[in-house]
């Protein structure tokens, strides 16, 4: 499985943060990616599980299915802050 990190400064306050990583089409602005979409809305919310969600870098495109709730931000926040 490939993963990736992003760490970037901010005085934002938590609720929107979660605002910004909650939404795919915002991780272009923020993130790794060229660009950054959401292919297919999720079963029963747009972000939420079976959602598809599209991410180019360059040339290359990839694509994740969305397989299950997104974890609370507070578990976000403290995971891999040692």
């Amino acid at each position: 499985m490939q993963t990736f990190s992003v760490e970037v400064p901010t005085e934002a306050g938590r609720e929107r943060v979660w605002e910004l990583l909650a939404r795919t089409e915002t991780w272009a602005d923020w993130g790794l990616f060229d660009e950054s979409a959401l292919e297919q809305p999720g079963v029963s919310e747009p972000e939420g599980v079976g959602a598809v969600r599209r991410f180019r870098t360059g040339k290359r495109i990839t694509r994740e299915r969305g397989l299950g709730e997104y974890i609370k931000l507070n578990e976000v926040v403290s995971a891999g802050r040692h």
